[in-house]
């Protein structure tokens, strides 16, 4: 095949991809500013001051000062009384939020042999629990990070059950358990297909408003979403603009207060700090152009003192 006939199949064929990735590039350059980041929905570093959160706590589980990972305490399991399996639970409200995450860290303190487990589980019923992590068969070592994604069947729940249950079978085992966080993402709600969840967006009925639009001055709209208005200048309050550019920063939307001007209000004050200046005020003998004119003290009859 001629080297002109490949270049015509194949030339169109990549341009046609670059702006393929161009485009997905453009639609996705504000992902990540868009999305607030996760929310901590629990927390239990296992101090006094959380360890009584677990709504429900085995005494096998107990709390401990020897080792901790993240401040003072951690809780530990050891061997365990067989009959409930030694359970640690805490439930929480998952509504409005997606993308669950349950964080921790743990240490293999005493070998666990093939018999023994520590499992971690989800429930959205408190009836039918599902695993998510089976430590068995382990040998002692260092503490370790774990994160552990749930399934969107815990999203927006309003009593998600996380609990910890061990069995095992001799006191030369150890489980250790510590900085147990629940995380989850604020659901994202975009109405008006701007790229900004509802939650960020101050309008999601608007895609022309969401954070970082340009402010248009003085239409009492907040574009940006800072909770406040870009208002025409006029510095002296003579009802009077210096030109047609010239803002300042509103606290409020209605741009009337003090410095702030609307846009039909008219320009051409030449001096915005003498509220006395301004265009048509009646001109007095005092070596200032009082009306904007570009003339001084002009039709006036100049005393010897003036």
């Amino acid at each position: 095949m001629a080297k002109n006939t490949l270049s015509q199949i194949y030339l169109p064929l990549i341009l046609a991809l670059c702006l393929v990735g161009l485009g997905f590039f453009i639609k996705n350059t504000n992902v990540g500013a868009v999305f607030p980041p996760p929310t901590q929905l629990f927390y239990s570093g296992m101090e006094e001051s959380t360890f009584s959160d677990w709504e429900y706590r085995d005494t096998d589980w107990g709390q401990t000062g020897s080792k901790a990972k993240c401040e003072n305490k951690s809780a530990a399991v050891k061997k365990t009384n067989g009959s409930d399996n030694d359970i640690r639970t805490f439930g929480i409200s998952t509504i409005g939020y997606d993308n669950i995450k349950l964080n921790f860290w743990y240490e293999i303190s005493e070998n666990l042999e093939g018999g023994d487990y520590v499992l971690a589980q989800w429930s959205w019923d408190n009836t039918t629990w599902n695993t998510l992590a089976n430590y068995n068969n382990m040998s002692a070592g260092a503490w370790i990070y774990q994160s552990l994604s749930l399934p969107t069947g815990a999203d927006n729940k309003p009593n998600l059950k996380i609990r910890f249950r061990a069995d095992l079978d001799s006191n030369s085992d150890e489980f250790r358990l510590d900085c147990v966080q629940l995380t989850g993402m604020a659901v994202c709600t975009d109405a008006d297909g701007d790229g900004y969840c509802s939650n960020v967006d101050c309008d999601d009925s608007n895609a022309n408003i969401y954070p970082g639009a340009t402010e248009i001055p003085a239409d009492g709209i907040d574009q940006n979403c800072d909770g406040k208005e870009l208002c025409y200048l006029d510095a002296d309050d003579d009802g009077y603009r210096p030109d047609l550019i010239s803002t300042v920063l509103s606290p409020d939307l209605d741009c009337v207060g003090d410095g702030e001007a609307l846009s039909t209000d008219p320009t051409g004050d030449c001096n915005d700090s003498n509220s006395n200046v301004y265009p048509g005020v009646i001109e007095i003998c005092n070596n200032i152009d009082d009306d904007c004119d570009g003339q001084i003290d002009e039709n006036l009859t100049r005393p010897t003192s003036c």
